[in-house]
């Protein structure tokens, strides 16, 4: 099987299809069309017309299936050459019949005929049925009725009118014409006014008129109630919803703040205890606090100390590089608090535990110094 495949196609034609063999071959044409009418053969189903208007009946066909195009009467009969215009696309013809000043009596259903260039005997054809209507004066067909509308509800105004051609459909208030304006739409002749005051009280009236006259229709709004009244509950309407809102910030800022300890006291408090614990006596359940050797616990031989940076009473913080303490093979710099003198006392000694694990217990803070790791084995 070999299938062709054409994109964007631009140009009819006829394409071959040949298939050989030793034997011999054999080849099929295929007639292949590009056209604007899907259908072949196109017009309005329906058109409608007031009388006196020129009307014109279009008919659209491929001009490579179809050549010859007619319009016939509703009474079947052909319509002549100088009521036709015949146009040619590139993909199609087309055969426009005119009617100028039409009648009533022309209404009915008129027939445009397609032959097939390839074949006088295959024809198509379709309809348009054409319906013409007699001009009409405007008429309201039900008038309008007095309401009584509460202060900041909704005014909806239905005026109801026929009329050949469509009549065009107006508002006036108390004689002035009403304008689309913020809250107040003019649709499908409708008059909706949102949130009325008692400025909109009157007397409406919806005037629809064509080239054959006008008709009219009005009604009495009167509003109900007191605008002061109204203002109060939209201040408190406000006030509440304001306090609400006041009330639940103020609400979400002092969870936050149970919730999260300020940082500076975090940051001043632990650093006096790292820097210098003789200042903040240390809790007896510091000795009670884990220390995971395993976890934290650094090689000697991989930390290089350097300057020293400040000391307190009996430690002191020193510049260092420590080798692949990030699980990594560069150099970090890094500080690291340690005893004075080799010999320093049982309680300095557990003095500086107790800030390791106390460091171990705060984990890693924005604010406060974090724990990378410790030397607490014999020779670090």
């Amino acid at each position: 099987v070999s299938t062709l495949t054409t994109e964007n196609s631009s140009a009819s034609g006829i394409f071959y299809c040949v298939a050989s063999n030793k034997v011999g071959q054999e080849e099929r044409s295929i007639e292949f069309y590009v056209s604007d009418v899907p259908s072949g053969l196109q017009t309005s189903s329906q058109v409608t017309a007031i009388v006196g208007n020129d009307v014109q009946l279009t008919c659209r066909a491929s001009k490579y299936i179809y050549t010859h195009l007619a319009w016939f009467y509703p009474s079947s009969e052909p319509a002549p050459g100088h009521s036709v215009v015949r146009k040619m696309d590139r993909y199609s013809i087309s055969l426009t019949l005119l009617i100028p000043n039409v009648t009533k009596e022309q209404s009915g259903l008129y027939k445009c005929l397609a032959q097939n260039q390839h074949n006088s005997t295959d024809t198509l054809e379709q309809h348009s049925h054409l319906l013409v209507r007699a001009k009409a004066a405007p008429f309201v067909i039900q008038n309008l009725t007095d309401l009584e509308v509460n202060i900041s509800g909704k005014i909806l105004l239905e005026c109801k009118v026929s009329g050949t051609p469509e009549p065009q459909v107006t508002w006036r208030k108390n004689g002035y014409p009403i304008s689309a304006a913020s809250g107040i739409s003019m649709e499908n002749n409708t008059l909706v006014i949102e949130r009325v005051k008692k400025d909109d009280e009157g007397l409406y009236e919806c005037r629809a008129s064509n080239d054959l006259g006008q008709d009219s229709t009005s009604a009495f709004i009167k509003i109900q109630g007191s605008e002061e009244k109204s203002n109060i509950e939209v201040i408190i309407l406000v006030c509440t919803g304001l306090a609400a809102t006041l009330f639940w910030l103020l609400l979400t800022l002092f969870i936050r703040k149970l919730r999260k300890p300020d940082a500076t006291d975090i940051k001043t408090g632990y650093l006096s205890i790292i820097m210098d614990p003789e200042e903040m006596p240390l809790d007896e359940q510091c000795e009670r606090l884990p220390y995971d050797s395993s976890k934290w616990e650094f090689p000697r031989d991989r930390l290089r100390l350097g300057k020293t940076l400040g000391h307190g009473a009996f430690g002191k913080v020193v510049e260092a590089s420590a080798f692949g303490i990030d699980k990594s093979s560069t150099c970090k710099t890094v500080a690291v608090k340690m005893l004075k003198a080799e010999c320093a006392t049982t309680n300095e000694c557990k003095a500086l535990m107790s800030e390791l694990k106390i460091l171990i217990h705060i984990g890693h803070h924005l604010n406060v110094v974090n724990l990378l790791g410790a030397c607490t084995k014999a020779g670090g």
